[in-house]
């Protein structure tokens, strides 16, 4: 999805259906938060630190972003929320992208402040990329480490960049989602920079439902 122009090392990403952030991608802290309702801009809210000249140089942008992101919310396809799991689909260069993401029931750590915390799977079948398990996990991970998630019996270990953690290939995705569909919970814990430990269980209600109609949006059989 392409929101207007900004340049690196600040992106735009979908953190979930309504609510679009200005991210530096060397932090776990976006810089701006742009919140919809009904495709209409609720509020804008500084989340984090952009540089002042930046800010001044790109201001005008971030108006002419929001306003489209508003345009593209009224393109984009709530699906539903099923349990405790969201659907949404989105167009993405012309390809359909159909994503489904929930949040932790618990977390635990010895953490003063800390950013969203989401699981997501995303099916790209124009890409032919589908199952793609990731774990945004509100922090930055400590250098190299691994992100621990286990549901029932299954155990994975997921590979970090910044503030996400991605399984290391396609076999292990597709054997994550069939974990959680016959599951009822999942952990995660990782470590942060900052060497603290945090650990997030997500409750796997509704999850089987959620990724059925997902798929039926992207016409995955």
């Amino acid at each position: 999805m392409q929101i207007g122009s900004i340049p690196r090392p600040y992106r735009w990403r979908v953190r979930h259906w309504g609510s679009f952030t200005l991210q530096n991608e060397t932090s776990a802290t976006p810089a701006f938060v742009i919140v919809l309702r009904n495709a209409a801009i609720l509020r804008v809210e500084r989340a984090g630190a952009l540089p002042y000249l930046l800010g001044m140089k790109y201001g005008f942008i971030l108006i002419a972003c929001a306003l489209s992101a508003a345009s593209v919310a009224r393109a984009d396809d709530f699906v539903g929320t099923f349990g405790d799991w969201h659907v949404q689909t989105y167009d993405e260069g012309g390809g359909k992208v159909c994503l489904m993401w929930g949040q932790p029931t618990k977390s635990q750590g010895n953490y003063t402040r800390r950013g969203d915390v989401y699981t997501y799977v995303t099916q790209r079948p124009s890409k032919k990329r589908l199952n793609e398990v990731s774990i945004s996990i509100g922090y930055p991970f400590k250098k190299d480490s691994a992100l621990s998630v286990s549901v029932g019996k299954s155990k994975f270990s997921m590979f970090t960049d910044g503030d996400t953690a991605w399984n290391a290939n396609r076999k292990d995705d597709a054997r994550m989602v069939k974990a959680m569909r016959a599951g009822a919970t999942m952990t995660a814990s990782g470590v942060s920079g900052r060497g603290t430990k945090t650990r997030d269980v997500f409750s796997l209600k509704g999850f089987t439902k959620a990724y059925a109609e997902m798929n039926k949006a992207c016409g995955i059989k």
